[in-house]
């Protein structure tokens, strides 16, 4: 209730107090012995898998991120049809049973298979085995920039044996490319299928909100004989700025996003300059081995996504090394370029100079001993994520609470060796989720300031100010009469 000073008016303030849920705020893992003790009493395993198909999206005038990239495609018939741009995918199995939606901004990659019952009918009337169809298409000038009608000539680059002409034409108010590409051709004296299309790489160059600036397309062509049974297709897109800069996308802002890469990173700081924290982040975030097709240790490696589960594995290979150097390679096989003083961002928007924003991650391991003749080496590697929801529940954030290394025991290897034996190297990654039930929370009752008249104890005060002192004797007198009367 308030009186305003204004005028006679006496008001009742009424003022909603709407209850929030807040996840309660854990703080981060300062030891190893902490974080075992937490994933052994209170974690629980998340799902990896998870539900990606979402309501259909209505076409959208501004590219914004995760906007859908519509196409028209110009069937045989010569009727033109408007699709979302997709790429094939694997669903249940490895083969190329379904289709991706492609978004604008969000990178896409996909290996599936395609299987082969007749290669000698199959080979020229197949449509999946050429490029034509992942190609030939147009997009509507609302989602390009002004003036590209003048860049779309380098829509389509092959590779470099292939030589081909793009045309630009117009049609129906669209912008489309036509192009030449290879065929695939059967030929009956080697019973052979060339110029099958197995690599189909697109790069989108943008200017972020402006638009799209360039497509570049690579395709990759393999030959197949009589024998084959299946065969894998690549598919991949990938956007990247239309200038110099080196930008570095995030994992969220500022929490997690599942599907993600983590943030990591190694501490650049001079050890004399106790006043500055730098981190140099790795590009591809946190990652672990990965194998090639012949199931031998690869020298790329494979990205964790935050809240994704993971398990690889690779053969390793050595000949006539010493105890030491066989130990180093292996220990760079399995933590790759970040060895020692490894440092996960906490959020997914962490700042490099900000030494708040980084935790360490903490290895469980003791030193190896070595001889001459035996080699205790290390194969196996557990990476443990901790992480709670910080936050509303109605919007909350993932944070990182720690990271821990877990190494399995040492196999031992008898050196030197004529023959040395294969070691099978593996990596695993687990995710728990540590976040408490929400707390009630209430903001905080607004302040009411209430205002009296002067005058409104008189004739029971001394004065005429509220704040003098009050007569008792006449106030007790007055209630007295007063409840006589009532």
């Amino acid at each position: 209730m308030q009186k305003d000073p204004e005028s006679s008016l006496f008001c009742i303030i009424h003022d909603n107090l709407k209850r929030h849920l807040l996840f309660k705020e854990l703080p981060t893992i300062k030891s190893h012995r902490d974080l075992d003790l937490l994933l052994k009493y209170q974690s629980k395993y998340i799902n990896s898998w998870t539900d990606e198909q979402k309501p259909d999206e209505p076409i959208l005038k501004e590219l914004k991120a995760g906007s859908p990239l519509y196409i028209d495609t110009i069937s045989e018939e010569s009727k033109i049809s408007r699709i979302p741009w997709s790429l094939p995918s694997s669903c249940f199995t490895r083969m190329c049973s379904c289709h991706h939606e492609i978004k604008y901004l969000e990178d896409f990659n996909s290996l599936c298979s395609r299987q082969i019952h007749n290669l000698k009918d199959e080979c020229e009337k197949n449509k999946y085995l050429s490029a034509e169809i992942y190609t030939n298409f147009c997009i509507k000038p609302h989602t390009l920039l002004q003036g590209l009608h003048n860049r779309l000539k380098d829509l389509i680059l092959h590779t470099k044996e292939i030589n081909s002409d793009n045309e630009l034409y117009e049609q129906a108010n669209s912008l489309c490319v036509r192009n030449n590409f290879l065929k695939p051709q059967y030929s009956t004296l080697k019973n052979i299928c060339s110029q099958v299309v197995s690599g189909i790489h697109f790069t989108v160059i943008h200017n972020g909100l402006s638009g799209i600036h360039n497509i570049n397309v690579n395709f990759e062509y393999i030959d197949l004989d009589s024998h084959t049974e299946a065969f894998l297709q690549h598919f991949s897109i990938i956007f990247e700025w239309n200038n110099t800069t080196d930008t570095r996308k995030r994992s969220g802002n500022p929490g997690y996003q599942v599907g993600l890469p983590i943030l990591v990173g190694t501490n650049n700081t001079v050890l004399q300059l106790d006043d500055i924290f730098e981190i140099k982040i790795e590009p591809n975030g946190l990652s672990v081995l990965d194998t090639d097709q012949n199931s031998l240790c690869s020298k790329n490696r494979r990205s964790v996504k935050f809240g994704k589960n993971l398990k690889t594995g690779c053969i390793f290979t050595f000949s006539n090394l010493i105890c030491k150097d066989l130990q180093e390679q292996i220990q760079n096989n399995l933590l790759g370029p970040t060895k020692k003083q490894v440092f996960i961002g906490v959020f997914g928007n962490a700042n490099e100079s900000n030494i708040d924003d980084w935790i360490e991650a903490y290895h469980e391991y003791s030193e190896i001993p070595h001889s001459n003749k035996t080699c205790p080496v290390i194969t196996d590697l557990r990476i443990n994520v901790v992480y709670a929801a910080v936050g509303t529940v109605v919007n909350p954030q993932f944070k990182i609470l720690g990271v821990g290394y877990h190494y399995g025991k040492p196999k031992i290897v008898d050196l030197p060796c004529s023959a040395c034996p294969y070691l099978k190297l593996s990596t695993s990654v687990s995710f728990f989720d540590v976040t408490e039930p929400a707390i009630a929370h209430y903001p905080k009752a607004p302040s009411i300031k209430i205002n009296l008249p002067n005058d409104f104890f008189y004739p029971f005060l001394y004065g005429k100010g509220i704040k003098h002192t009050v007569n008792i004797n006449l106030v007790i007198m007055f209630l007295f009469i007063f409840i006589i009367i009532a």
